[in-house]
């Protein structure tokens, strides 16, 4: 909700569609121009509904390294992809590059969204940013986000609420040294829990 939330705010407010054609957030791919069985849902991720009665997919993947938001594994792009899904899932993938926030609450779709909140942060390129601005449950702009790479130097920048929160380094396992935080691993990548006091942190792999 949270991630969902924020990009309809910011729908209202600029005009951009939370439903995106592939050519709108790709225009310098060929491919994309032509592509009406998929979509992005806000800048961050990719959606393909399933149209078939035996559950067969294809969709196209632009370049870099996705990630499958329910299975957790990595997905290379820059081609066809054929999948066979069941009623409870379909493809659903990260935006390299990119910065998905997620909540802590599945009972409800209103509640505070940032207590607990999960940055999840998807194959960061070196020398790349991810900005994410995320908002409270009245529509405001409660903090935002940065989240930058230098070599093997991350560095996660938050400005607004003084909140717990975490960050979640999809992909990425073990680290050298990090600052005013400890990190653990986990199935989905390295879980950095922070305190509420804390803006800022930085990891080296």
């Amino acid at each position: 909700m949270p991630y969902l939330y924020s990009c309809s705010v910011k729908t209202s407010r600029e005009g951009l569609p939370l439903m995106r054609a592939m050519v709108f957030e790709f225009p310098e791919d060929p491919s994309t121009a032509y592509l009406d069985r998929q979509y992005m849902l806000g800048s961050g991720l990719l959606a393909a509904p399933i149209f078939s009665e035996n559950g067969i997919v294809n969709y196209y993947l632009p370049k870099g390294k996705w990630t499958n938001i329910i299975s957790g594994e990595p997905v290379e792009g820059g081609s066809w992809k054929t999948e066979k899904h069941g009623y409870f899932s379909l493809p659903l993938l990260a935006r390299p590059n990119s910065i998905i926030p997620m909540g802590n609450n599945c009972s409800r779709p209103d509640y505070d969204y940032s207590d607990g909140l999960v940055f999840h942060v998807f194959e960061l390129d070196d020398n790349k940013s991810a900005v994410f601005e995320f908002c409270d449950s009245s529509g405001n702009i409660e903090g935002r986000l940065e989240v930058s790479r230098q070599k093997n130097k991350i560095t996660a920048v938050r400005e607004g609420v003084k909140k717990p929160w975490s960050l979640c380094l999809r992909n990425i396992h073990g680290f050298s040294a990090a600052g005013n935080t400890e990190p653990r691993d986990s199935k989905e990548g390295l879980l950095l829990e922070i305190n509420g006091d804390k803006n800022q942190v930085a990891v080296e792999l």
